[in-house]
């Protein structure tokens, strides 16, 4: 008789809770205030200031809404009801001064929680309303109004209303970013919003005037005026073609070279004589720094208010005549909550600070502060902010001067660690008038005594981890090494209780940067570890780790066992990589020691030791993971899918993945996955649509299987043994044989998993005797479920028992055993496990 544990919808899964070990307190601060995390919002009651509410959701994590009651020294979590956990927004409503009452903006609608987050309730009739990314409170009509940004309005509720009473809409001209900070002006009883309308890499700038509950009067877009000029006007240390050539001869539409001059008035003289006439110019000086450009003078065709970009050595001017106002692009504004005519934007593209003071008739680059801002923020005592990946940055004075914001650590090795860029996410009011700083490395609270920022992050273990590389070690302890997004590969000597990292003189992989996964093997301490067009190895359990080149990015990385072992590697190592058809055929490719952090070998450069916030845009400019859509996300054996046109490589290594050499499959042939029969000599290749074997070690395949009940697109296959096997399938009960491939069969035992179309993938323990399933169905979020699943099978697929545990994640990764343990990688809660799970 089957047996199944069911819940009934809208429970908690059952199971024992989880171990979340990390990384965490990375820099491995000796006073634990490390950093970790990845949050978008902060909030936090000035009665109460040791009640801290946070949650996070950049680049997929979920980290649902975490607490601490002590400051932020420690962190608990708190989600029950909530079944989105992909937090942008947190926000106290302003009349319970204890902080009890929370609201929650999330990708798909509103959650409140009136009991200090123990449990909370979605607002049905925001979630066909898109995201809500953040919380403020005004009048509409002299009435007070909590409002909210959503992905298309401003959402509306009155203030005084019950619990849980419905919020309104007003429509807004266009859509809303996600990342857009909510900022409002109250003048004479009537509150106004100034946002961005348009993507996050830049909009056009609207007031809305707050007329009704579900309606208001838009402004916008906000465009500076014509202005008719009647002299040539020169502006010195400004460029009109800052990034618009490529080299001094050949530059974009509009930029024409017109020569090289010793003189500024040599230049303006050729620029006199030029037709048609120009309506801009700008001289590169003679100034050795300039390189190649020195000297060189180029006219315009055109000038806007928002060409000029400073640069030193430079001069422009502007010609006599018309020149036509442009729309603001903007990406985050933020009105000054004591004048509505002043506001501070980041402009999209550029990613500078601007300043207009009169409503958005003229505008000024806030030229004291040429740092890269994507949020920014004025507060009620008129202190301006911005934040963005370059750090965070406060002015005391009304933009006269900026003072660069840190978070200072000392790691236990005695080093000071001054930091001041991070991956910032937002500038939210976070404490009556006070400011926090959320970011993908954290929590950070502004003193404003001081440029130090105070540490609240704690214990906080919600991090987006990609990978769980495990080795023993010579301390009879565990090395768990594990690629991370927003920050280098992370190192645990002591199987996650503190994250130390490689010390000088280590071969660390410093320049592997975010992202990337890996894998161990068995107890060997042999490990393999990839990103982008590397490969990195390691031989001693993660402490030295060697890199080579790759023509394409490698996944679906599996190896041979040792004869009679389940487990230790036996040298022969296989992977995927899929490239353009005819760009890449044979070839081969080895590790080398000494020089990862510059050009093709695997360890530190000899002047860059390894550090943690060390990431590739360090390393690799140009090739933004981020931008393209996020973190390559890894899961063992398999590869992600080929682009249209491309072909998928074999890679093959003798010695532990230490080199490689590779060739193209067959056009019948190309798979997205790998698997090998850890008790004989098969290897295993499959897509969507095909499992084929081969016992030559991939020189030669089968023909595609044609056995009966194998039907369904492929996902993942696991392999017990010879005869029995599993195949996960997309959106589709899994299957098994227990014949060696001849048949397959439905595993009836845990249908109720897929009843709606879930897809999830299989982890087999080293002996072979437990499956686990895991994996997400974002659909649940819409039925008032919790999406995450972890089950598991003590008798090839018969019985299961759920041990999803206290899960909160809806971004769960890879699964990955060590010996009897279960470790579970997730995007929002690090990298968690269970102990002693085969049982």
């Amino acid at each position: 008789m089957l047996k199944i544990v069911l819940l009934p919808v809208g429970a908690f899964a059952a199971g024992a809770d989880w171990a979340r070990i990390g990384p965490w307190n990375i820099f491995d601060d000796q006073n634990g205030k490390g950093e970790a995390g990845t949050l978008a919002c902060a909030a936090s009651p000035a009665k109460n200031p040791d009640l801290i509410y946070a949650g996070g959701q950049n680049n997929g994590v979920s980290s649902g809404i975490i607490k601490s009651v002590d400051g932020g020294k420690h962190w608990t979590r708190n989600s029950k009801g909530l079944w989105d956990t992909r937090i942008l927004g947190v926000w106290l409503h302003p009349d319970a001064p204890t902080g009890n009452h929370v609201f929650a903006g999330t990708h798909s609608g509103v959650y409140e929680s009136t009991d200090g987050a123990a449990s909370w309730t979605l607002c049905k009739e925001t979630a066909a309303w898109g995201f809500v990314t953040s919380f403020r409170a005004g009048l509409i009509g002299g009435e007070p109004y909590l409002l909210a940004n959503s992905e298309h309005g401003i959402l509306t509720r009155r203030r005084a209303a019950k619990a849980f009473s419905a919020w309104q809409r007003i429509e807004s001209p266009g859509g809303i970013a996600n990342n857009g900070h909510l900022s409002v002006v109250t003048t004479g009883g009537r509150t106004e919003v100034l946002t961005c309308i348009g993507g996050w890499g830049g909009g056009k700038l609207y007031y809305a005037s707050l007329d009704a509950p579900t309606r208001a009067t838009w402004s916008g877009p906000l465009k500076l005026p014509d202005r008719n000029y009647t002299g040539w006007a020169t502006y010195p240390g400004q460029s009109l073609i800052f990034g618009r050539c490529s080299s001094p001869t050949a530059c974009g539409e509009g930029v024409r070279p017109i020569g090289v001059f010793d003189t500024l008035g040599g230049c303006q003289a050729a620029v006199n004589k030029t037709s048609p006439p120009p309506r801009g110019y700008t001289y590169q000086s003679k100034d050795p720094t300039l390189g190649g450009y020195a000297g060189h003078c180029y006219a315009l065709s055109a000038f806007g208010p928002f060409d000029l970009h400073p640069q030193k050595g430079v001069a422009s001017g502007r010609a006599p005549g018309l020149v036509a106002g442009e729309e603001i692009d903007c990406s985050n504004a933020a009105v000054d909550p004591r004048d509505r005519d002043h506001f501070l934007f980041s402009r999209g593209g550029e990613f500078r600070t601007y300043e207009s003071r009169d409503g958005g008739r003229t505008v000024s680059r806030v030229a004291s502060h040429d740092v890269g801002a994507f949020f920014v923020l004025i507060d009620s005592q008129g202190w301006y902010y911005t934040a963005t990946q370059d750090g965070a940055f406060v002015s005391r004075d009304g933009g006269v001067g900026w003072e660069a914001l840190h978070v200072v650590m000392h790691s236990r090795d005695g080093r000071r660690i001054d930091r001041v860029p991070h991956d910032y996410q937002r500038v939210p009011d976070f404490r009556g008038d006070g400011i926090a700083f959320p970011s993908d490395q954290g929590l950070h609270i502004l003193n404003r005594s001081s440029d130090n920022l105070t540490s609240a992050v704690g214990d906080m273990r919600n991090t987006m981890a990609l990978s769980a590389i495990l080795s023993p070690n010579e301390q009879g302890s565990r090395s768990l090494v594990v690629n991370l997004w927003d920050w280098n590969v992370g190192a645990s000597w002591d199987d996650g209780a503190t994250w130390a990292g490689w010390t000088k003189g280590e071969a660390s992989p410093g320049s592997c940067g975010e992202g990337g996964g890996g894998q161990g093997m068995g107890r060997s301490r042999k490990a393999i570890m990839f990103h982008r067009n590397h490969f990195y190895n390691s031989s001693d359990g993660g402490r030295n780790w060697a890199r080579g080149n790759l023509p394409a990015p490698m996944g679906a990385f599996v190896y041979v066992r040792q004869p009679g072992s389940r487990t230790e590697p036996a040298g022969a190592c296989f992977a995927l990589f899929s490239a353009p058809a005819g760009q890449v055929l044979r070839g081969r490719s080895r590790s080398s020691a000494g020089g990862a952090g510059g050009g093709g070998g695997g360890a530190s450069s000899p002047d860059r030791d390894y550090s943690p916030e060390l990431d590739d845009e360090q390393e690799e400019a140009g090739e933004d993971e981020e931008a393209a859509g996020g973190p390559q996300l890894y899961s063992p054996g398999l590869l992600p899918p080929p682009r249209a046109g491309s072909v998928v490589h074999l890679m093959t290594s003798s010695d532990f993945g230490g080199s490689w050499s590779w060739a193209p499959l067959q056009p019948s042939l190309q798979p997205t996955g790998l698997e090998v029969d850890p008790t004989g000599n098969g290897l295993y290749a499959f897509n969507a649509d095909c499992l084929s074997v081969s016992s030559d070690q991939g020189r030669s395949w089968s023909p595609c299987s044609q056995a009966a009940g194998l039907t369904g697109r492929l996902h993942q296959l696991l392999v017990v043994n010879t005869r029995v096997m599993f195949l996960t399938r997309v959106g589709a009960v899994p299957l098994r044989t227990t014949d060696g491939g001849q048949s397959w069969h439905e595993l009836g035992g845990c249908a109720h998993l897929f009843k709606h179309g879930a897809t999830l993938d299989g982890s087999l323990s080293w002996s072979g005797r437990t499956l686990v399933l895991h994996g997400a169905d974002l659909g649940a979020i819409g039925r008032g479920e919790y999406g995450t699943a972890v089950w598991r099978s003590t008798n090839d697929g018969d019985d299961w028992t759920d041990e999803t545990g206290d899960l909160v994640t809806i971004s769960p990764g890879p699964g990955v055993w060590y010996e009897d343990d279960f470790y579970l990688v997730t995007r929002g809660e690090g990298v968690t496990v269970k102990r002693q799970f085969e049982r």
